[in-house]
């Protein structure tokens, strides 16, 4: 499923890795920002090293920006006394081995920016707000594909059949239990 996103109303936040303490920072500014539903981007020093998302109901339980928490926090320049150990969200470590492979750089804290797309009140148009946040992290690859010619090195995963996947509109399920309830 493709769906036409309005980028004009989403707001964009950014957090900075050189304003942290911790990881667990990004948690708590999501927090704060209220968002539940998101993608994003990580960045190091202008290049794209991931674009990701997440639309589950991890914040329910008060884990708000766990998917970037556990990425972020699994970055070697946490040393060991803050960087993540646990098995979630590890795949990171290939990405930055990856990176550092590929550009013979190390991944600096004071250099590393993450851009929050807010979808928590994105007026969704089908009846799973999931797969539209899937589509539209999708798009976001896409266009940085016709950008580069290449994914961003954290993307290795092909995501691309969700935009093939069939979708019921929201306004398909409402008329079909207006109908049914009258």
């Amino acid at each position: 499923m493709k769906v036409n996103v309005n980028w004009s109303i989403i707001s964009i936040r950014e957090i900075h890795t050189k304003n942290l303490n911790s990881p667990c920072e990004i948690s708590n500014l999501m927090k704060e920002w209220g968002i539940t539903k998101y993608c994003y981007q990580i960045m190091f020093k202008g290049i794209v090293l991931k674009y990701g998302m997440s639309a589950d109901n991890s914040w329910i339980n008060g884990q708000y920006g766990e998917r970037i928490y556990r990425q972020i926090g699994h970055m070697k320049f946490w040393g060991k006394e803050k960087r993540l150990t646990g098995s979630s969200g590890c795949d990171w470590r290939i990405t930055e081995d990856d990176f550092e492979d590929t550009y013979k750089i190390n991944i600096e804290k004071d250099f590393v920016k993450i851009k929050i797309w807010d979808l928590t009140n994105y007026p969704f148009e089908t009846i799973s707000p999931w797969d539209e946040v899937v589509s539209i992290e999708s798009q976001l690859i896409e266009s940085y594909v016709k950008i580069v010619g290449e994914k961003p090195i954290g993307n290795i995963n092909d995501e691309a059949h969700i935009n093939r996947r069939p979708a019921i509109l929201q306004t398909t399920w409402d008329n079909i239990f207006e109908k049914e309830h009258a």
